[in-house]
């Protein structure tokens, strides 16, 4: 029994015109085999037999006349092709000229412009808070990989706890043992470099160097540390005491850290310093930094630095500020900021923020310097 096709799905044509006359349609035709088939043609339409011979070199006969109406039986269950159908030999059978203008002839396939990478990339900043939603992002198409990746390594949080033995890393967004942690991340460093490149802030969180879990961890978090290359901002958030003077790896490697040209901003926020001179001897290395806020800072020694105790062969007043936010501690950091060896300079200020209280005696030449701007 020949292959029905309905006479609909065929469009108008140098060969079909010189076959039959018919009608021509918008409705596409599509390839199923060695058919020619209808893309929509239900299943239950289409009846299959056996095929023309191979030798038959000339166009098959097509019936355009109406199929006769099989009677009515319970006991056959064969569907019946409607009126409108026609039946036509396998694509094989026709020359090769009436081929190719047969498929010249069929609609050009709908296409879908991408997104450009510039609005993909806008689209997923504002998903960067969430980090499950980007995790999915990523899984859309290789033009979201990167973007979703960017938002997904934008910050790294380092918490270490007293109490807890887990560290959140905002880039995987699970919990765990915090060594665990810091070897995945290594690892995926490794694997991957350019993932570190994403990193732009990195925030370390009740580091306590007297906890268990905190000086298993050291090691790892300056390795962690080393791999990153393009941080805009640090935040050191309830660091307490010896975190620079006992441990050299760590501390060696925030020296580097700090030393990055990208590394812009720095946030110091209720810490607890050994000495005066451990706080401004890692600042000294933020060669390029802009913007300073000192939130509640407390050293258990304020003495003022000394040139030994900076970075080496730093120039007096070589780094300048734009931003400077200070809240309390400004016990050493205002009388060494008018030290002529001080390597900050704030007289160019375009912001400034403090908090006047009996007990916080800021500089007058930071007050002079701000009052000078916004005049």
């Amino acid at each position: 029994m020949p292959t029905w096709l309905g006479s609909s799905s065929l469009t108008g044509g140098s060969l079909l015109s010189r076959l039959y006359s018919l009608k021509s349609c918008s409705q596409p035709v599509a390839r199923c085999g060695d058919s020619l088939l209808h893309s929509s043609l239900p299943p239950h339409l289409i009846r299959s037999g056996p095929p023309y011979p191979t030798s038959l070199r000339s166009p098959p006969n097509i019936d355009l006349s109406p199929q006769p109406q099989e009677p009515h039986s319970k006991n056959r269950n064969v569907a019946k092709a409607p009126d409108a159908y026609m039946r036509i030999a396998p694509i094989s059978l026709l020359l090769p000229f009436e081929r190719t203008a047969l498929w010249n002839n069929l609609p050009p396939a709908t296409m879908v412009e991408p997104l450009a990478n510039e609005l993909i990339d806008s689209i997923l900043e504002f998903l960067y808070f969430d980090k499950a939603a980007l995790k999915k992002c990523a899984l859309v198409g290789k033009a979201w990989v990167r973007a979703s990746q960017q938002g997904l390594f934008e910050t790294i949080v380092l918490k270490f706890s007293e109490r807890s033995i887990y560290a959140r890393v905002y880039a995987s967004s699970n919990h765990g043992p915090i060594k665990t942690k810091l070897e995945q991340l290594i690892a995926m460093f490794d694997e991957k470099p350019y993932l570190a490149s994403y990193v732009c802030s990195l925030e370390v969180v009740h580091y306590r160097p007297e906890d268990f879990f905190s000086q298993e961890a050291t090691p790892l978090a300056a390795q962690v540390i080393q791999r990153l290359s393009k941080v805009k901002h640090v935040l050191l958030y309830h660091c307490e005491k010896v975190i620079l003077s006992d441990f050299s790896i760590l501390r060696e490697a925030l020296y580097d850290l700090f030393n990055l040209p990208s590394l812009t901003r720095v946030t110091v926020q209720e810490c607890r310093f050994g000495t005066f001179a451990e706080v401004a001897s890692l600042l000294s290395h933020a060669t390029h930094l802009k913007a300073l806020t000192i939130d509640s800072l407390g050293c258990f020694d304020t003495d003022l630095p000394t040139s030994s105790d900076l970075m080496p062969n730093l120039p007096p007043k070589s780094i300048k500020l734009d931003e400077f936010v200070v809240t309390a501690g400004a016990f050493s950091l205002t009388p060494w900021f008018e030290q002529e060896s001080c390597p900050f300079q704030v007289q160019d200020l375009h912001f400034f923020r403090t908090r006047l209280s009996r007990g916080l005696k800021t500089s007058p030449q930071i007050l002079q310097a701000s009052t000078a701007y916004w005049s």
